[in-house]
């Protein structure tokens, strides 16, 4: 029923089916499989591989193969069951590679993000570090004219208290 099903949707749905395909088969492979209905299971779960292979569906591939392993076993086959073993074995060693090339890539862009980011940050303490700098320097100018004004002013009056003393002492 479930293929009847996928075949009268098949020609309304217009996206990707054949996942759905797949897994179809290979639980119609399993199911047979468990019922001891060997031939059928095998046919079914040679037809989920085959999709797919077609559409590069390595995961798929993975389970199904290792099914398809037991299954030759059952049925005393033990040189197709360890090809398919090996194929298992291949594809399960494929799906690891690609796992630990998407983690180092994704540790790897992780880093540059973190240098990046720490390269933001020494810039951004740099700029806040001359920034300080000049403030003090400005500080240090502007209490310096302050402290020299205060003496100029306090040196002018003390000038002009002594110019009123002599003037005083004079009359």
């Amino acid at each position: 029923k479930g293929l009847e099903h996928l075949q009268k949707i098949g020609t309304e749905y217009k996206g990707p089916k054949s996942i759905f395909e797949v897994s179809l088969y290979t639980g119609i492979g399993l199911c047979n499989m468990k019922l001891k209905n060997y031939s059928i299971a095998e046919e079914n779960l040679l037809k989920g591989s085959e999709i797919a292979q077609k559409t590069g569906q390595l995961s798929l591939l993975k389970d199904i193969t290792l099914y398809l392993s037991e299954l030759y076993e059952l049925k005393n086959n033990p040189i197709k069951a360890f090809d398919y073993y090996r194929y298992h074995k291949n594809y399960s060693d494929s799906l690891s590679q690609e796992e630990n090339i998407k983690k180092i890539t994704q540790l790897q862009m992780q880093f540059e993000f973190d240098q990046e980011l720490k390269q933001r940050e020494l810039e951004q303490a740099r700029k806040d570090s001359i920034q300080k700098r000049k403030e003090l320097i400005f500080f240090m100018i502007s209490s310096s004219i302050f402290l020299a004004m205060l003496i100029l002013f306090l040196l002018f009056r003390l000038q002009k208290n002594k110019v009123k003393r002599i003037r005083l002492e004079r009359k």
